[in-house]
């Protein structure tokens, strides 16, 4: 694996480039009885109050709490034993730097119930005209939050995907129109009809350092579609799409 995060791309037959990894067999794989880093956790808190206030007066309070921490292949699907292709080749390469999702959810309900009607008894209390009634009174709470991000770029949104800078010069061009008096064609006058975007410079950073390597070696740059790599796609075809490698 070292190998290939250094080296990511093979050049074959008139120097086409491609990802190295599509020039694996069978014999650079091990077989793995689990899905490699992958890991879930969940907490469950449950609480119950029940509080009688008077006689005739009660309340109940009720609370769950669950939080849950789930590291996992990309596009896992819902059936884990039949992944996506791209789930397949994530986790045969890049499994790493599997994605964590953070949820969690909070739920709380408070009921209030009155019982109506004489309810203190005795020989000498009298009978009062409502007799079995009650009404009760219930509010409810709930917030739940979910994320998924990278264990390197947390919640840094340009950090995913980033190589470096590419630099650029906007170079004013012109055309021409015809030049009219009075309906005479005087010839043309030139006009500014936009900017032509010309490559300049790449400046290749450390943030997504494998990434980047897919760079490696390219030299006398006169045109970004020379790399391998821009704003953190890769722009070459692969002969199997199995085999996509690196991509953060």
């Amino acid at each position: 694996m070292a190998r290939l995060e250094s080296n990511p791309v093979a050049l074959i037959g008139q120097g086409t480039p491609v990802s190295a990894a599509e020039l694996l067999t069978e014999n650079d794989f091990d077989l793995l009885k689990v899905r490699p880093n992958e890991d879930y956790a969940q907490y469950d808190f449950v609480g119950k109050l029940d509080a009688r206030l008077t006689k005739a007066i009660d309340m109940t309070f009720t609370g769950n709490y669950f939080s849950i921490l789930d590291k996992v292949t990309p596009e896992q699907g819902r059936n884990p034993s039949a992944p996506t292709t791209f789930a397949r080749s994530w986790q045969v390469f890049n499994s790493q730097n599997n994605p964590t999702r953070f949820a969690d959810r909070m739920r709380t309900n408070l009921r209030f119930r009155h019982r109506l009607g004489n309810t203190e008894g005795g020989a000498s209390s009298e009978k009062s005209s409502i007799q079995n009634a009650q009404y009760t009174l219930q509010v409810g709470y709930e917030r739940s939050t979910q994320k998924n991000e990278d264990a390197r770029h947390r919640d840094r949104l340009f950090d995913y995907g980033y190589i470096g800078q590419f630099d650029y010069n906007y170079i004013p061009t012109f055309g021409a129109v015809p030049d009219t008096i009075g309906g005479v064609f005087l010839g043309f006058r030139p006009i500014h009809n936009g900017y032509l975007r010309q490559f300049s410079r790449y400046t290749r950073a450390e943030v997504n350092p494998v990434l980047a390597n897919f760079n490696n070696g390219i030299t006398d740059v006169q045109s970004d579609a020379q790399f391998n790599v821009l704003n953190g796609l890769y722009q070459r075809d692969n002969l199997q799409r199995v085999w996509n490698f690196m991509k953060t």
